[in-house]
C-alpha cells in the first residue's frame, strides 16, 4: 500500500491527457456519459508495520492508523483495484504481477499483461522514494480506466516492478493533484484530473466522509448541496507554492472560544496522508483552553484529560471567511485510559497538512476550473442545505488571556488578539487593516503581539512579559502595537486590563501586581507618533503608575502635552 508514496498512482493516471504542445505524451480520450460521477471509499485500518505509509507533513510523530482506499475498474476486462486517492500527488501508481511475489502486498494487483488495452509508452519510467525509507520503481504503460458512467482510455500508469520492501493491503494510489505526474521520466503527460476534465460537466470534485459508516464519496463534475448547510467557504489555491500541482492555500488565523488570533499558516489539502499537522502557535493557543492539557514530546501534539470535552475550532480564511471544526470531531484515540490525544498534530515546519482526519469532519471541494478550495459544514440535524461564498465572521464575544485596553473611545469588552504576522508597524493601508475592523477587537483597541514574530519590535518593550495565560509560549502579549487608521479622540482617562481578577469591560482596575517600564525619550517618541489615544499607546504620568489603588485613574496626557523634557508620561504600566 502506498501511502505517501503512493503519491504517483493518481498522478499518472492523472497524466493520461498530455497538453499542447508535449510531444510524445500519451493523450487521454474521455467517453462522456453524464458528465458526473461517483467513486465510494472506506476508511480501513493499517499499522505501522506497512512500510509503504509515512505521512508526508513534516515530523515524524504526526499519527494516524487508517487511511482511505477506493476501488477503480482498470483495463480490459476491467480488473478492481484498491487505490488511495491523493491530492497531494500527480502519480498515478500501482502494484503489478511484474513485481517479484515477496514484495508483493496483501491487496489486489494490476497485471498489463491480462489487459487488451494496457501499452507500454516507450522510454517512459519513474522511481519515487518516500520519507519512511520505502522506495519505488518502474514502467510506465495507458490503459482504460472506468469511473462511474466515464471511460477514459490511453491513462498513464506508473506499474511497480521494484520495491524496497513488501506492499501493504492496497494496490496503489490515483493522484488528484491539478499539475502533471512528478516521478515520471521523462515528463510529459498531464494529470489525471486534466485527462477527465472535458468528461465533466464541472471541473470540480468534493470529499464527503460519514462518520456513521467509516465510508464516504468522491463525487467528480458537481457540487451537491444536500451534503453541506450554511456558506461554503472557499480559499484561493496558491498557485505560485504549488510546483507539484498540491492543493495549496494559506488560513488567515483561527478562533478558539472565541477569540480571533490573527496568524496566518500555509496548508496542503492532502487526502494521501492520514493524520493532519498544524503549527505550534495553534496548538498552544487552543490547548490553553483544555484545562489539564500538557505537552506529549513523544506524540509531538498536547495530550489532555479524556475527560475535558474538545472546544470547537474555528479557522478564518482571508478577512471575513471562515468555518468550524467540531469539537466532538477533534478527539483522537486514549493513550492510557486517562489521557488523550487529538486529531491536531503538530508539524515542525510549513507547508502543514490539512489531511484526513480534518476533512472527515467536513464537506471538502476541490475546485480545479477555478484554483480554490471550499471548506463546508455537514448538515447538523434539522439545518438547511448549503449556499455559496461565505460572509463575515462574528466578532469574538469572550475575554481571553491578557489585555492592554485604552483610549477614550474604547466601547467594548476586550479580547486577547495577537497579529503575529503585522505586529508593531502602520497598519493603515495594509492588507490586514480590514481583518482588524471584521474581527475586532472593537477595531484595534486591544492589541496585544508575540515577542518571537513581531516585525518591528520597540526596543525597550522587548523581552516584557506579559502577565496574561503562561501556557501560551513565546511571551504572547509583551509588545504593544497600533492601529493609526483609527483616530484619536483626545485625551482622557486610559485603563490596563489584565487576566488577574478580569471581570468584563475596561473600568478603573488595579494594577498592583504590575510594574513599570521606563521609556527612554527616543522610544516615546516613536510610540506616541502613532496614539496615544489610539488603545494602544499607554503613556501615564511618572507620580501615578507604579501600584495605583483600584479607585485611581491613570491620565493619558495625549501627544499634545506631552513634555518630554519633564518627562512626563516617561513611564509604561505593565
Amino acid at each position: 500500500m502506498l501511502y505517501s508514496s503512493l503519491v504517483c498512482l493518481a498522478g499518472l493516471a492523472a497524466t493520461a491527457a498530455a497538453r499542447p504542445g508535449q510531444d510524445g505524451a500519451a493523450v487521454a480520450a474521455a467517453t462522456k456519459s453524464e458528465g458526473r460521477f461517483k467513486l465510494p471509499f472506506i476508511k480501513r485500518a493499517t499499522t505501522t508495520t506497512d512500510s509503504k505509509i509515512a505521512s508526508r507533513a513534516k515530523t515524524g510523530d504526526v499519527p494516524f492508523n487508517s487511511i482511505w482506499s477506493m476501488p477503480m475498474q482498470v483495463g480490459t476486462p476491467p480488473q478492481t483495484l484498491e487505490l488511495l486517492p491523493d491530492t497531494g500527488s500527480g502519480d498515478f501508481t500501482v502494484e503489478s504481477d511484474l513485481l517479484a511475489a515477496s514484495l508483493r502486498g496483501t491487496g489486489p494487483i494490476y497485471s498489463p499483461g491480462s489487459s487488451s488495452t494496457a501499452r507500454q509508452l516507450p522510454g517512459y519510467t519513474y522511481s519515487e522514494c518516500y520519507g519512511s525509507g520505502y522506495c519505488d520503481s518502474g514502467i510506465v504503460y495507458t490503459d482504460v480506466c472506468t469511473l462511474g458512467d466515464i471511460t477514459v482510455t490511453d491513462v498513464p500508469i506508473q506499474v511497480v516492478n521494484s520495491a524496497s520492501a513488501k506492499g501493504g493491503g492496497q494496490t496503489g494510489n490515483v493522484g488528484l493533484s491539478f499539475g502533471t505526474p512528478q516521478a515520471a521520466n521523462p515528463r510529459g503527460p498531464s494529470g489525471f484530473l486534466w485527462s477527465i476534465r472535458s468528461a465533466l460537466d464541472s471541473g470540480v470534485f468534493t470529499v464527503a466522509y460519514d462518520d456513521s459508516t467509516n465510508s464516504g464519496e468522491f463525487e467528480f463534475g458537481y457540487v451537491d448541496p444536500s451534503k453541506f448547510t450554511g456558506a461554503m467557504a472557499y480559499a484561493p489555491l496558491d498557485v505560485s507554492s504549488s510546483s507539484g500541482g498540491e492543493w495549496i492555500t494559506e488560513f488567515s488565523g483561527f478562533i478558539v472560544n472565541g477569540t480571533f488570533i490573527i496568524y496566518s499558516w500555509p496548508v496542503i489539502l492532502d487526502t494521501g496522508t492520514g493524520g493532519s499537522g498544524v503549527p505550534r502557535t495553534l496548538a498552544d493557543y487552543y490547548f490553553s483552553q483544555v484545562p489539564g492539557s500538557t505537552w506529549n514530546s513523544a506524540w509531538n501534539q498536547y495530550q489532555y484529560p479524556c475527560s475535558e470535552s474538545l472546544p470547537d475550532l474555528t479557522i478564518g480564511i482571508g478577512a471575513v471567511t471562515k468555518f468550524t471544526l467540531p469539537g466532538s470531531g477533534l478527539a483522537a484515540f486514549s493513550l492510557d485510559g486517562t489521557n488523550c490525544l487529538s486529531k491536531l498534530g503538530v508539524s515542525n515546519s510549513s507547508p502543514y497538512f490539512f489531511a484526513q482526519n480534518l476533512m472527515e469532519e467536513l464537506f471538502i471541494v476541490f475546485d480545479f476550473d477555478n484554483a480554490q478550495i471550499g471548506f463546508g459544514e455537514k448538515p447538523k440535524s434539522g439545518s438547511s442545505p448549503g449556499t455559496g461564498i461565505t460572509s463575515g465572521a462574528s466578532a469574538p464575544s469572550n475575554a481571553g488571556s491578557s489585555y492592554v485596553c485604552s483610549g477614550s473611545g474604547f466601547k467594548g469588552t476586550c479580547q486577547n488578539i495577537a497579529w503575529p504576522n503585522f505586529a508593531c508597524k502602520n497598519l493603515a493601508g495594509s492588507n490586514v487593516n480590514y481583518n482588524v475592523e471584521a474581527f475586532g477587537p472593537d477595531e484595534g483597541s486591544c492589541t496585544l503581539y508575540s515577542d518571537s514574530i513581531c516585525e518591528t519590535p520597540i526596543s525597550s518593550l522587548q523581552g516584557v512579559k506579559n502577565p496574561g495565560n503562561s501556557n501560551i509560549n513565546s511571551n504572547v502579549g509583551s509588545f504593544v502595537c497600533t492601529n493609526p487608521a483609527i483616530s484619536a479622540s483626545g485625551s482622557g482617562t486610559i485603563y490596563l486590563c489584565s487576566a488577574q481578577n478580569w471581570g468584563g469591560t475596561c473600568n478603573n482596575y488595579n494594577w498592583s501586581s504590575y510594574g513599570c517600564q521606563t521609556l527612554d525619550e527616543a522610544h516615546m517618541k516613536t510610540v506616541g507618533s502613532a496614539g496615544p489615544n489610539v488603545g494602544s499607546c499607554m503613556f501615564y504620568v511618572d507620580a501615578h503608575c507604579g501600584y495605583p489603588a483600584s479607585s485611581t485613574p491613570l491620565q493619558n496626557p495625549g501627544t499634545g502635552t506631552l513634555s518630554y523634557g519633564n518627562r512626563v508620561g516617561s513611564f509604561m504600566c505593565i
